[in-house]
């Protein structure tokens, strides 16, 4: 296991911290959540080097996007407002964000498979 994949695993599990850079959840997510996708897009692409590693560090991606949008929202509940509307809207932000993660890893599964076909032919 080499050293990028290891930083790219914590980078991925740190994504969960960000739920707490605003007491009270949400509003500074949605404005960094994009950003931070991509950063974690670059890092995780550059840190695979094995099928596994792809498929962990996308899965690791997924869910802590999951994590950090249930966590933001939970604050965000808990201390600003519990209502129908934020919960609708967290909902769909985390569904967004979800989505956003699975892309981008379906974006990593066809780059990584391509670099491999690519190698494979150099080797020939």
């Amino acid at each position: 296991m080499n050293h990028r994949f290891r930083w790219a695993l914590a980078a991925n599990a740190a994504l969960m911290l960000a739920s707490v850079l605003f007491f009270g959840g949400a509003p500074i997510i949605i404005c960094i959540m994009p950003a931070l996708h991509i950063l974690l897009f670059v890092l995780n692409s550059r840190a695979a080097e094995t099928w596994k590693q792809v498929f962990l560090l996308g899965l690791a991606h997924i869910v802590a996007t999951f994590v950090t949008h249930m966590l933001s929202s939970q604050l965000y509940f808990f201390f600003i407002c519990d209502d129908t509307v934020g919960r609708a809207i967290s909902s769909g932000l985390c569904l967004i964000g979800v989505v956003w993660a699975t892309v981008l890893f379906v974006v990593m599964l066809v780059r990584f498979w391509f670099f491999k076909k690519r190698e494979a032919l150099q080797n020939e």
